[in-house]
């Protein structure tokens, strides 16, 4: 009995560790006129001062709770929302000290939509204007930088992509020149609009300094923002390559690089971390994974499995995801759903010296409820979908260098430890109006309790050298 005991204790000291770390911030009353409707949760910060604007977008209302870096209630507004401005079409916003600007793109009139709220004056108001661009160009993301929002759009016709530098007095547009270089696409045009934006495919942005699920990691067009520096990558399954185009925000120039597999392979993905691109490759019968070095394309490490011997680098048995249940699969049905187009690898750096690789195949296509989030909150956005996961993986730790393969035990992860986190202390199972997003060093969970009527703010404080669950490879 005292080893049943023992054990179970063991198993449960995590979770109550864990539960001591979060703290509750903030317990604002809402008026939710919409009882029963659910809400968009837009966070928006200013990084030099740690203020947080988080705006509550329903049916017909907005309200805006300006928040200090403690977290603190400072301000708060509501307004109606104007017509038109729906949430799938909300691309961020920014925050000065007393007043935030939350954005939205029409982009079938080129009309830019904003609304102000000034919490020093204790005003609101809406604006909207044009902006100069071809009527036939795509949207690709909006990133912050230098106090701003920046739209990031490919014009028709233009090997180039366009910058709308977007500000509390109007907009400035640069150019990124792309002439010369040979793009390739489904189709074999080989434009840069039909590049970047064939049968008008999202570009997903990726989080920055978190774990990233593999909730999005099949997706074929990814942004990546590493201080001045946007990195837009995107698969050719014609080709069997990763186009990367490299834009200098401070500088204004773009640069491009091509890498390609050999042609015995159907089907290709890729992950950026840092200055090295993590490619995987598949066909019937075999799995390739190459890091190659951005700075001169160099292959740095290279694995390959075969679908009739073992997945020597993996430390994690082949797991399967349906509906929130887990089972060990054999090595051949792995490779069955490798070779398909939804092929995806993700990398997280769980520490200063290894990373996390988890290579697969994603079939969770659920992600309309959380696709216009990917542009303003792609943390939450990553969360929910990892929340839904259907999809078959293996994970593999690598060293931070060389990305040899080590052979330890697995840690949870961010986002496995904050859905436990987050349940483990007994909040309401029907929530309206989540939210997730990074503050500093803390997660901050955001969600709405009808019985109470008030928005609550939790403080989420991750150890990562906390153990919850080991899995060996098998």
């Amino acid at each position: 009995m005292k080893y049943f005991l023992l054990i179970a204790c063991s198993l449960l000291l995590p979770f109550l560790c864990i539960s001591q770390s979060i703290q509750q911030v903030l317990q604002s009353p809402i008026q939710w006129e919409e009882t029963n409707s659910e809400a968009d949760i837009i966070p928006l910060f200013n990084y030099d001062s740690s203020n947080v604007c988080l705006l509550i977008k329903r049916k017909t209302t907005i309200d805006a709770m300006m928040l200090n870096k403690h977290l603190q209630l400072t301000g708060k507004q509501s307004m109606k929302l104007p017509t038109g401005f729906y949430s799938k079409d909300i691309i961020g916003g920014i925050v000065k000290q007393n007043s935030c600007i939350l954005y939205m793109f029409d982009q079938y009139r080129n009309d830019i939509h904003y609304i102000t709220f000034d919490f020093e004056n204790n005003n609101s108001y809406y604006h909207q204007y044009s902006i100069e661009s071809n009527t036939k160009s795509h949207f690709i993301q909006a990133v912050t930088y230098d106090s701003s929002l920046c739209m990031l759009m490919v014009p028709y016709g233009t090997p180039a992509i366009e910058m709308y530098q977007l500000s509390y007095d109007g907009y400035e547009k640069k150019v990124f020149d792309l002439w010369g270089h040979k793009f390739t696409s489904e189709g074999n045009r080989k434009s840069l609009y039909n590049t970047i934006s064939p049968h008008k495919k999202q570009t997903f942005k990726i989080p920055e300094v978190t774990y990233n699920s593999f909730g999005l990691s099949h997706h074929t067009n990814k942004l990546y923002q590493q201080n001045n520096k946007l990195y837009l990558t995107i698969e050719d399954q014609i080709s069997h390559s990763t186009q990367v185009i490299e834009l200098d925000l401070q500088n204004g120039i773009a640069a491009f690089q091509k890498y390609d597999f050999p042609e015995e392979f159907d089907y290709t993905n890729s992950f950026l971390y840092k200055k090295h691109l993590f490619r995987i490759a598949s066909n019937n019968h075999e799995m390739r994974l190459v890091v190659n070095s951005l700075d001169n394309q160099s292959i740095v490490q290279q694995f390959t499995a075969s679908k009739k011997g073992e997945i020597s680098f993996k430390n994690t048995p082949v797991i399967e995801i349906q509906d929130l249940s887990e089972e060990l699969k054999h090595t051949k049905h792995f490779f069955k759903k490798l070779h398909s187009p939804s092929i995806g690898i993700s990398v997280y750096e769980t520490n200063a010296n290894t990373l996390e690789v988890t290579i697969g195949a994603n079939e969770t296509n659920d992600l309309e409820s959380v696709a216009s989030a990917y542009t303003y909150n792609p943390m939450y956005a990553d969360f929910k979908a990892n929340k839904t996961l259907h999809a078959s993986y293996i994970k593999s730790l690598l060293s931070i260098g060389s990305f040899s393969h080590i052979r330890n035990e697995l840690l949870d992860n961010s986002i496995v430890k904050l859905s436990h986190s987050i349940e483990s202390i007994g909040l309401p199972l029907y929530r309206l109006g989540e939210t997730l997003f990074k503050l500093k060093d803390d997660y901050i969970y955001g969600y709405y309790d009808g019985e109470d009527k008030a928005y609550h703010l939790l403080r989420v404080h991750l150890n990562h050298s906390e153990h919850i669950v080991s899995s060996r490879a098998q």
